[in-house]
């Protein structure tokens, strides 16, 4: 539920839902709930309460590898930021070296890209002159996509 009322833009609900399944059910923290929580807003300040609540949970001496990769990303995405980049990488590096990468193959995604690529396209029909045309910048998450709506957003002709 945080995680889809994060997509639909909902903030401060889906920040809410993070924060009270964090504290009550330890559980959740495996789902990667920590990196959830950290991928809905931003960090303006060191002294943000998530920073703290990330290192706490980093103490925990039962998190399994993929919890605890799910932390470090949380941790890594905050310093990230607040402009700290050497922390936001060492942070980063930690927890990619915790994540088990034997599943991914460079010739499955390209398939996958192919084959996306390939599918079929909608039929295009074109705009009336008075009607707004959205665009939607999609991406992955920390892969540019804010930078790249800000920037279209700047645009004389948008």
């Amino acid at each position: 539920m945080a995680a889809l009322l994060g997509q639909l833009g909902e903030f401060e609900r889906s920040r809410g839902h993070y924060l009270l399944a964090l504290e009550h059910d330890p559980r959740t923290i495996d789902a990667g709930a920590a990196y959830g929580l950290a991928s809905i807003g931003r960090y303006p300040d060191p002294g943000h309460p998530d920073l703290a609540r990330f290192r706490a949970l980093l103490e925990r001496p039962d998190l399994t590898p993929a919890a605890r990769a799910s932390v470090l990303f949380a941790l890594g995405k905050a310093h990230d930021d607040l402009g700290d980049y050497a922390e936001a990488a060492a942070r980063l590096r930690e927890a990619n070296g915790l994540v088990d990468h034997r599943n991914w193959s460079r010739k499955h995604w390209r398939r996958l890209v192919e084959a996306r690529l390939a599918g079929l396209s909608l039929p295009q029909r074109a705009p009336a002159a008075t009607e707004c045309v959205p665009i939607f910048v999609v991406g992955a998450p920390r892969s540019g996509t804010t930078l790249v709506a800000e920037l279209l957003g700047r645009s004389a002709e948008t």
